[in-house]
């Protein structure tokens, strides 16, 4: 059927129209999608993520969990041994070892305590190294041992704060290789660092071992000493 001049415009013009509008159609339902995709149900979103997350699972399952105990890059991890004073954080005692016993444990409460010389008591978690004759060590040497409740580690939280500040503030930034190169870099943080130069919290920005600093003078000077190669840092005056 011919048109007249009016209606062929009129056609003409709704075609280019259309032609001009079908990007911002497509974009209208693109974010009609994106919406769809931000309000699907609860079912949905933990199917979906049940898809992504089984070949995860698969992998996990062929790779297997790591070998490699975190304080040391040999196969055979190393084990730490600490005993800190509850009133003063002070650590008194630590030793380190590849194999630690009943007897190794019985051993190292000796050295803490020698000619019966010691506190009045011990806290300790549950673990099979504490057995009779670590008991047996303890009650020669006159130390009331308590234990705390199996999965109770908030029950000495002393000790667990110690360690923590001891992997994160030490451990985590070396590689252990050996228990000389651990018993050496335990040593300085402990003695050196912990001890002596490191403020506490729990004892108002206290350190545990009180040691007389002379009061600073006209003229002297804050050096920094490092320690741990420059890990952490002393500061004392000098002149």
């Amino acid at each position: 059927m011919d048109l007249n001049p009016v209606a062929a415009l009129i056609v003409t013009f709704g075609r280019a129209l259309q032609r001009l509008l079908r990007p911002a159609r497509s974009a209208a339902k693109e974010r009609i999608g994106a919406v769809h995709a931000l309000t699907r149900t609860r079912p949905a979103l933990l199917a979906e993520n049940a898809l992504l997350r089984q070949p995860v699972i698969v992998l996990r399952r062929r790779i297997g969990r790591p070998r490699i105990h975190p304080m040391t890059a040999c196969s055979r991890p190393i084990f730490a041994f600490f005993f800190v004073v509850h009133g003063t954080r002070e650590v008194v005692y630590f030793d380190v070892t590849r194999c630690p016993t009943d007897a190794w444990a019985a051993q190292r409460l000796r050295e803490t305590t020698p000619y019966g010389y010691g506190h009045s008591y011990l806290i300790r978690d549950n673990d099979d190294k504490f057995g009779e004759k670590f008991a047996t060590a303890a009650e020669g040497t006159g130390v009331e041992v308590v234990k705390i409740i199996p999965r109770s580690p908030n029950l000495n939280p002393t000790c667990e704060r110690f360690l923590g500040s001891a992997r994160r503030e030490c451990l985590d930034h070396v590689v252990i290789l050996s228990e000389q190169q651990l018993r050496r870099i335990l040593k300085e943080y402990v003695e050196i660092y912990f001890n002596r130069a490191r403020p506490h919290q729990g004892l108002w920005q206290a350190i545990p071992v009180a040691e007389s600093r002379s009061i600073p003078k006209v003229g002297e000077k804050l050096i920094p000493i490092p320690i741990l190669g420059g890990l952490h840092h002393d500061y004392q005056w000098a002149a």
